[in-house]
């Protein structure tokens, strides 16, 4: 399993000489694959006041990037809540008669 995540660093700390005194950091996204199974992508997330700022096409393609350098000739997707997302990302395409796949619902956070 391999995981990209994007955060968003607090600008408001005061600079030291302290190394480990780091500026707190906010997770605003994700993207995983390998986890459901071998060349499978999936999860992603993205925060939705961090959406349509391109940081989910950006962790979908390193994702997608990362996955053909280890030598994979495509990726499949296991469920997706917007295909015109990822139609436009990197031109995917349901394949035909695959529902309801190999999940069965939405992992939700309550």
């Amino acid at each position: 399993m391999s995981c990209y995540i994007a955060v968003v660093k607090n600008q408001a700390l005061v600079p030291s000489d302290n190394p480990y005194d780091l500026p707190d950091e906010v997770l605003v996204g994700f993207a995983c694959y390998d986890v459901a199974s071998k060349g499978m992508f999936g999860a992603m997330g993205v925060k939705e006041n961090y959406q349509r700022q391109g940081i989910g096409t950006a962790l979908l393609l390193a994702s997608l990037h990362a996955m053909k350098e280890e030598g994979y000739a495509y990726a499949v997707i296991g469920w997706v809540s917007s295909v015109d997302f990822y139609a436009h990302a990197v031109g995917a395409t349901v394949i035909p008669d695959s529902e309801p796949g190999i999940f069965r619902g939405k992992l939700v956070t309550l």
